[in-house]
C-alpha cells in the first residue's frame, strides 16, 4: 500500500470512529435525558418504600403522593399525574392569585360573595373586609364567600407556572383540576409566601365583623384532632365528585414531606386525615436513617 492510500485509508476509518463515537456519546444524553425527564419512577435516588399496611390503608384512594419538598422529587405515589377534581384545595390557588396584594387593604363584598353555599362565614353584600380575614377564613375555615371575594379582587388568572384547570376560586365545580404531584408543588408555593404561611396551619382564627369578633375553625381534623409537632399546614377539599381531599406538609428533625390525597375513598375528614397521616409517617419512618 502506497503511502497515499495509506493516508487515504487511515482518514476514511478515523471519520467513522469519530461519527460513531458522535452517535454514541448522542445516544447517551438522549438516554440520560430521557431519565432525567421520567416521572416518579426515577424521581429520587431515596429508597422509599410504604408498608403493607399503609398500602393497603390508601388502596382506595384515586391518587397519593409523598413529594420532597427540598428536592422537589416525589418518593412515592399513585396516579400521580391524573387530573382530579380537587374541590376546596383550589383556595390555595386562590391565595396565590392574591398574594401581592396588602393585608390591610379593604375589599367590599360583591353580591355574588354572598351567594355561595356553604361553608361561608355569612358576609354581607357591601360590608368590608380586609385581605388578611379574607384570606384567613378562605384558609382555615375554607369559606366559599372569602374565597369567592378574593377570586373577585384577583389581578391576573395566574402568577405562577403550574398545571391548573380552575373555572372558580372556591373550588365547588367539578371542573377545578390537577393532579396529586401538581397539589403537591401548589402547597410548597404557598408555604414558600411569607403571606400565607402563617395561615396555613391554624386550628382556629378570629376575624373582625361589624356585628363582633367572629371565630373559624378549621376543616382540617389534622389541625384539630390529630395535631402534632409534626404537622405544618395543608388545606382540606370536599365535593361529590372530588371526594375527601387533603395536601399536608408534615416535619421530622430537618426532613420535611408534604402528602396528598385525591378522593381518598375513606368516608370521613377524620379518616382521611387518619390516612394520610399515616402515610406520612410511613415515608418519616422510611427516611428517618437517610437523614441521621
Amino acid at each position: 500500500m502506497t503511502p497515499q492510500r495509506l493516508i487515504t485509508f487511515l482518514g476514511s476509518w478515523s471519520i467513522l470512529i469519530i461519527l460513531g463515537f458522535g452517535a454514541l456519546l448522542s445516544w447517551h444524553q438522549l438516554r440520560s435525558r430521557a431519565v432525567s425527564y421520567a416521572p416518579f419512577r426515577q424521581a429520587t435516588s431515596i429508597p422509599l418504600s410504604v408498608s403493607q399496611t399503609i398500602a393497603g390503608l390508601t388502596s382506595s384512594a384515586e391518587a397519593w403522593a409523598i413529594y420532597s419538598p427540598a428536592t422537589g422529587q416525589l418518593l412515592a405515589g399513585k396516579n400521580v399525574d391524573t387530573e382530579l377534581p380537587i374541590a376546596s384545595i383550589t383556595k390555595l390557588a386562590t391565595l396565590l392569585r392574591t398574594r401581592d396584594l396588602p393585608e390591610d387593604q379593604l375589599l367590599a363584598i360583591p353580591f355574588a360573595s354572598t351567594e355561595q353555599p356553604p361553608a361561608r362565614v355569612g358576609f354581607l353584600e357591601g360590608e368590608t373586609a380586609s385581605v388578611d380575614t379574607l384570606r384567613r377564613a378562605a384558609a382555615v375555615a375554607s369559606a366559599n364567600d372569602a374565597a369567592h371575594a378574593l377570586g373577585a379582587s384577583a389581578s391576573s388568572e395566574e402568577t405562577y407556572s403550574l398545571k391548573l384547570n380552575l373555572v372558580d376560586a372556591t373550588g365547588l365545580s367539578a371542573r377545578n383540576t390537577a393532579s396529586a404531584r401538581t397539589v403537591a408543588q401548589l402547597l410548597d408555593l404557598a408555604w414558600r409566601t411569607a403571606t400565607l404561611k402563617p395561615i396555613l396551619g391554624l386550628a382556629s382564627t378570629e376575624i373582625e365583623r361589624p356585628s363582633g369578633t367572629q371565630v373559624l375553625s378549621t376543616t382540617n381534623r389534622l389541625h384539630d384532632t390529630l395535631r402534632s409537632d409534626e404537622v405544618l399546614g395543608g388545606k382540606t377539599g370536599y365535593t361529590d365528585e372530588a371526594g375527601f381531599c387533603l395536601v399536608e406538609r408534615f416535619r421530622r428533625g430537618e426532613q420535611e414531606l408534604i402528602v396528598v390525597v385525591l378522593n381518598s375513598g375513606a368516608p370521613t375528614r377524620q379518616a382521611t386525615a387518619e390516612q394520610v397521616k399515616a402515610l406520612a409517617t410511613a415515608a418519616l419512618d422510611q427516611l428517618a436513617p437517610a437523614s441521621q
